[in-house]
């Protein structure tokens, strides 16, 4: 039979000591007392296969059913529901509530690498964070350390850029729209500037608005974590800490597959680049594209007349094909990868010839979602666009200049 032994000490490391090593008695009553018997028995009877006792069978049974399963999302809402945790600094406990909370995790989302969150499906946090600071009228404290409240306002000047960079690398359509997002956002950073009480509660809506433009960059999480580790704390209600605990046994749940599938895929990937051959390909002006072996080509035949090469890959893809997901595609263009702008003739061309070659971008295209914009210029569908597959042309970059260290799958253009 399977062990019903409890995760003793829920919250240990951040709970003091006195709260982890003393039994309390419980005081519940049963409805009635055939429950009570029945119950007793069944605990008995586990408690005396499983070499527990009555009270740790029953206690076991009651955080399976009471608390999240992830680990992670168990000690966030342990932590919330105690009210309490330790400040290891000056050795003592603090308050603790789902604002802290909060503060925390997205410290933890922004901890990524080259600039990118730590996880990439962070919307119902901010979604959540959001409603949470309207409707508490959540203002920074007017004892907040000033070197913090510096942090958060130039995390949120770096979120403006995002989107102005965004607007850069506009090539649908969206440039206009982009442009008066940004400044928006400027306004509010002005405001911020001038302490301005509601304007960095407003910076929250503003990145809920706008998901979609900066998702992909660790700022807005940075700003977010600032943000709530200043504002004052507010009593959390029954409702907000049963909708924290949802939130987190879904979405952390989900970032731990992610993470299990990060591992698989990297392992799977380290084993590939041992085993993979790279091949050479001659380009315009005596320059050459190398790539691996296993890549596509879609138009091979133009590649000693151009002098640019980009790839074609899927995001979201990895379902197509039975899951193999999509092979990359490499293409060559005269003109520079990043300006082939979508539903061009050039964009169409090279998608009309990776098509010969993988009829499932067939599916993709069908399953693609358009981005929708409200009035005020926010993202209306930011979560079915994130969750869409969507096809991408990058550049394959000249050989050392790739400004993130070795360039992805090894390609690059010697010339």
């Amino acid at each position: 039979m399977k062990s019903f032994y409890i995760k003793p000490r829920l919250g240990f490391g951040s709970v003091a000591n006195e709260l982890l090593n003393k039994a309390v008695p419980a005081k519940y009553s049963f409805s009635c007392k055939a429950n009570h018997r029945i119950l007793n028995q069944v605990a008995k009877d586990i408690g005396d296969v499983s070499g527990d006792t009555m009270s740790g069978v029953i206690e076991s049974a009651l955080i399976r059913q009471l608390l999240p399963d992830n680990e992670k999302a168990r000690h966030y809402v342990s932590l919330v529901n105690l009210g309490e945790a330790i400040v290891f600094a000056a050795n003592r406990t603090t308050r603790y509530g789902i604002s802290d909370a909060l503060s925390e995790i997205f410290a933890d989302i922004s901890a990524g690498t080259s600039w990118e969150p730590r996880y990439h499906n962070a919307y119902d946090f901010v979604l959540f964070a959001k409603d949470l600071a309207y409707f508490h009228t959540a203002t920074v404290s007017r004892n907040a350390d000033e070197a913090v409240v510096f942090e958060m306002n130039s995390c949120f000047d770096s979120v403006c850029n995002v989107i102005t960079y965004a607007a850069d690398d506009s090539s649908n359509g969206d440039e206009v729209m982009i442009r008066h997002i940004a400044e928006s956002g400027r306004a509010i950073y002005q405001r911020m500037l001038k302490n301005d009480s509601s304007a960095a509660r407003d910076a929250v809506g503003f990145i809920e608005r706008n998901y979609r433009l900066v998702e992909n960059s660790t700022w807005p999480f940075r700003f977010l974590a600032c943000f709530f580790s200043l504002v004052d704390r507010w009593d959390d209600s029954a409702t907000e800490r049963i909708k924290f605990a949802e939130i987190c046994e879904k979405v952390m749940s989900e970032w731990t597959a992610e993470q299990a599938k990060l591992d698989d895929a990297q392992a799977a990937n380290e084993k590939e680049r041992e085993a993979a051959t790279m091949q050479f390909v001659q380009i315009a002006n005596g320059a050459s594209a190398c790539m691996p072996s296993n890549w596509l080509l879609a138009n091979p035949e133009d590649a000693p007349s151009c002098d640019y090469v980009g790839v074609l890959e899927v995001r979201n893809g990895g379902s197509f094909n039975n899951g193999r997901g999509i092979t990359p595609i490499a293409f060559f263009s005269n003109q520079f990868i990043p300006e082939i702008g979508r539903n061009t003739k050039e964009y169409l061309s090279i998608i009309e010839k990776a098509m010969f070659l993988e009829p499932e971008l067939e599916k993709v295209i069908a399953a693609e979602v358009e981005l929708e914009y409200g009035e005020d210029g926010g993202v209306l569908n930011a979560r079915e666009y994130a969750a869409a597959p969507e096809i991408g042309m990058f550049l394959i970059w000249d050989e050392g200049e790739y400004p993130l260290g070795d360039p992805p799958y090894g390609a690059f253009v010697r010339r």
